[in-house]
C-alpha cells in the first residue's frame, strides 16, 4: 500500500519553517508555550498520509513474524496505539494495533485475526510512547504485551500546562502539524478496513517518537521531567481496572422511584448485557438505555404495552421483543422481598461518588471542598490544572473520613505521588488541617 506522503501547504507558503525535522519532513513548532495552535494558523501543516506511505495490514502469522524480525533490529522507543470498537462491540478490546519505530517504520496489526501478539514482546523492550495510555495498556495486556516503561504524551502535556490534551491538539502545539482525525469513532471490527481508516491509524503513531523527543526537552527545561517519570511509573503500576458495570449505573434511573420499577430496569439491563455478550454487540445498540428507564417508569403489563414505547420499536430492539417481555414479566413475578431497595445500598468501605456526598454526609462534603481548594492553590503558581496536582479520586479518598493523622501520610496512602505532595505541602495552612479533622 505504499503511497507518497501528502501535505496540504500552509495558507502562507512563504512563512518560515522552524524547529526539528522528522525524516525529511519539516515540522513547525508553535512558539507560544501555553496557547495551542489551531487549524487556522498559517504556519500549521496538515499531515494527510504517513511519510513512508500506508503500511500493509498484518493479518497472518507469517507477516507477524516478519514484523517481529524487523522491529527487533534495535531497542528504540516504540510508539503504540490501538483502535477499538466501543459503542459497536461488547467489551473494550482492540481490533487494530499500531506500532512504530522511527528507524524501522510503522506496522498495522489486525488483532482480530491475531489475538496473541506476545511474539512481539522481545522487540518492544524499550520505552513505549503512547497518548492517553490507560485504555491502550489494558488492550495490549489482553494481547500478551506489557511494557516495562512508558512515556505518555497526554500526561506530559498536562504537566506542561497545555489547555487541550488530545493527540491532535498536542501535535499542533508542539510540532506545528495537524493530523487527519476524521475516523476516531468508527467500528474498527469491520473487515476489510477502508484505506482511509488505515491511513488515519498509521498517522496516530507517526509523530509520537518526535513528540516524545520535543516534550522531553520541554519537561527538562521546566524542571518537571521527574514529575513526569513519577506519573509514568504510577500509570504502569496502577493500571486502569474498569469497575464491573451495574444496572444501578443506568443514566436516568434516578427518575424511577418504586421497587417494582427498579426491578424492571434491573431485569432488562441484565438480559441486555447477556444478549450483548452473546452477540458481541454493544448493549446500547440492542436497546437504548432511555428505553429501559421508560419501561421502568411505564410499568407495561403486556407485550403490546411494552412495544408501544418507541425505543422497543427500533429495528434491533424489535428482533428481541420476546426477550425484553420475558424480563419484564420476571420482574412482575418477584415476591416483595426480592424487589430492589428504592435507595442505592451504601457500602461503608467504599467512597461514593461526590454527587452523593451532600445527602450522605454534609460534613464530608465540606472536607471535600477544602481538598479542592487546596489543589487549586497548589496548581495556580504552577500553571497547571488542579486535577493534575491532585486527582479527584485522591481528593475524595482523603476527604471522606476525618483526618486523624498527618495530611502528607494520608495523601500518600491515597495514592498521591511525591511531587504532588511536595507542591501541596506548600499550600497547606492551619485552617486546611483544621477543616479536614
Amino acid at each position: 500500500m505504499a503511497e507518497a506522503p501528502l501535505f496540504r501547504e500552509p495558507i502562507n507558503p512563504t512563512s518560515p519553517v522552524r524547529g526539528p525535522r522528522l525524516q525529511g519532513v519539516p515540522l513547525t513548532v508553535e512558539s507560544k508555550e501555553n496557547t495551542p495552535s489551531t487549524a487556522a494558523d498559517p504556519e500549521l501543516r496538515l499531515l494527510r498520509s504517513p511519510v513512508e506511505g500506508i503500511p500493509d495490514l498484518i493479518d497472518s502469522a507469517a507477516a507477524l513474524e516478519n514484523a517481529a524480525h524487523r522491529l527487533g533490529r534495535d531497542n528504540q522507543p516504540v510508539a503504540v496505539d490501538t483502535e477499538r470498537a466501543q459503542g459497536y462491540r461488547y467489551g473494550g478490546g482492540a481490533y487494530l494495533v499500531q506500532v512504530r519505530k522511527d528507524e524501522v517504520g510503522s506496522f498495522l496489526i489486525d488483532s482480530r485475526a491475531l489475538p496473541d501478539l506476545s511474539s512481539l514482546a522481545p522487540t518492544m523492550t524499550g520505552p513505549w510512547i503512547l497518548h492517553a495510555a490507560d485504555q491502550d495498556l489494558a488492550c495490549m495486556q489482553m494481547l500478551g504485551l506489557v511494557p516495562t516503561s512508558i512515556f505518555d504524551t497526554e500526561i506530559a502535556a498536562r504537566l506542561l500546562g497545555f489547555e487541550r490534551f488530545s493527540l491532535g491538539s498536542v501535535t499542533e502545539h508542539v510540532l506545528g502539524i495537524t493530523l487527519e482525525k476524521s475516523h476516531q469513532n468508527e467500528d474498527w471490527s469491520l473487515r476489510p478496513l477502508p484505506i482511509d481508516w488505515l491511513r488515519y491509524a498509521a498517522l496516530d503513531v507517526e509523530l509520537l517518537p518526535e513528540l516524545r523527543s520535543q516534550m522531553t526537552l520541554r519537561l527538562d527545561d521546566a524542571g518537571r521531567m521527574e514529575w513526569a517519570e513519577q506519573e509514568f511509573v504510577h500509570e504502569l503500576t496502577h493500571p486502569l481496572i474498569p469497575r464491573d458495570p451495574s444496572w444501578r449505573d443506568l443514566r436516568g434511573l434516578g427518575k424511577v422511584r418504586t421497587p417494582l420499577g427498579l426491578a424492571v430496569a434491573r431485569e432488562l439491563w441484565t438480559v441486555r448485557e447477556e444478549l450483548g455478550r452473546e452477540l458481541d454487540v454493544a448493549p446500547g445498540r440492542l436497546l437504548a438505555t432511555n428505553g429501559i428507564v421508560a419501561a421502568a417508569l411505564a410499568d407495561p403489563r403486556s407485550k403490546g404495552a411494552l412495544t408501544s414505547i418507541p425505543e422497543f420499536r427500533r429495528t434491533r430492539a424489535r428482533k428481541h421483543t420476546d426477550t425484553w417481555w420475558s424480563a419484564v414479566a420476571r420482574a412482575h413475578a418477584l415476591p416483595e422481598g426480592a424487589l430492589p431497595d428504592a435507595k442505592t445500598p451504601h457500602d461503608p468501605k467504599h467512597v461514593p461518588a461526590a454527587s452523593m456526598w451532600k445527602r450522605l454526609d454534609p460534613v464530608a462534603w465540606e472536607r471535600l471542598q477544602t481538598m479542592r481548594a487546596l489543589a487549586s492553590r497548589a496548581a495556580a503558581p504552577l500553571g497547571i490544572q488542579p486535577e493534575v496536582v491532585l486527582e479527584p479520586r485522591v481528593q475524595r479518598e482523603v476527604a471522606w473520613r476525618p483526618l486523624s493523622g498527618d495530611l502528607d501520610v494520608a495523601l500518600q496512602s491515597a495514592g498521591a505521588r511525591a511531587w504532588q505532595i511536595d507542591n501541596l505541602s506548600r499550600a497547606i495552612t492551619a485552617d486546611t488541617i483544621a477543616s479536614l479533622r
